[in-house]
């Protein structure tokens, strides 16, 4: 709250409320509402080293996060200045002993391939020196995940990591394109895998780790309570499962409460 409220008043903004939306593309515009807050170096740096304070104070010693360069870099913030804050608050947080993080550069689905996969070219010189892997987030519906490849695997070159949002707002279908055309490691959220008795099979087999946010599917209206939440079945099918915050400030949790709700 403090740092939202900082950072809109330095820019002369409304302070957003990152938990008033109503559904999944609710939940893309208070994103991108958020994203408006953020405008130079300055304001990178303020919002990583939050998150970094948050994790370490939960007693969190690695911490891996995601960041969309091309939502800012549309609207005129440099790649330059994002990763200037960003790593200053990597660096900066690091130097609390046994505590590492690492950046995950994520695609916008909405804009496509081509363009990411400039993004990702873009990146090389911070590829290995705090950026460790690339993802693709947003409405998975609306370009399928084969017009990504040559960008995953121009990724897989620099010698960068890879995941993509599937299975979250679209069906089995999506993890299984993701895998076939992308060679993933990680599927972001995937819990939709769980409807394809075979596709979980083949996740088992090639070792494909989901990144499950139960509290994050159900704010979004992806799955109605933590009952219904197919993570146990996941784990119970023998699936690599992980559990994770998704965006914890607009769902107002965090690691610990995720993990609790895991064990319930």
């Amino acid at each position: 709250g403090r740092t939202l409220s900082h950072l809109a008043n330095r820019h002369r903004l409304p302070v957003p409320d990152p938990r008033r939306f109503v559904g999944f593309a609710g939940f893309l515009k208070a994103f991108g509402a958020i994203c408006d807050l953020l405008v130079d170096d300055d304001d990178f740096q303020t919002a990583a080293a939050d998150l970094f304070y948050e994790a370490r104070r939960l007693g969190v010693i690695h911490v891996e996060v995601l960041f969309s360069p091309q939502i800012h870099m549309r609207r005129g913030v440099p790649l330059a200045s994002i990763m200037r804050g960003l790593l200053r608050a990597r660096e900066n947080a690091m130097r609390t002993p046994g505590f590492s993080a690492l950046f995950i550069a994520d695609g916008v689905r909405q804009w496509g391939g081509e363009w990411f996969e400039q993004i990702v070219g873009a990146l090389a010189p911070w590829a290995g020196r705090g950026v460790e892997g690339i993802g693709v987030g947003g409405d998975e519906r609306s370009v399928p995940a084969r017009a990504f490849a040559p960008a995953f695997g121009r990724a897989r070159a620099m010698g960068l990591h890879t995941t993509i949002h599937a299975g979250e707002a679209d069906g089995p279908g999506s993890v299984l394109e993701a895998v076939r055309h992308l060679d993933v490691e990680r599927i972001g959220h995937g819990f939709r895998a769980a409807e394809d008795p075979g596709l979980v099979s083949l996740l088992r087999r090639r070792r494909i780790a989901l990144e499950l946010c139960p509290t994050s599917n159900i704010a979004t209206g992806l799955v109605r309570s933590l009952q219904d939440h197919p993570a146990r079945a996941l784990f119970d099918a023998g699936a690599r499962v992980t559990i994770n915050t998704d965006d914890s400030a607009f769902f107002g949790t965090d690691i610990e409460k995720e993990l609790r709700l895991a064990h319930c």
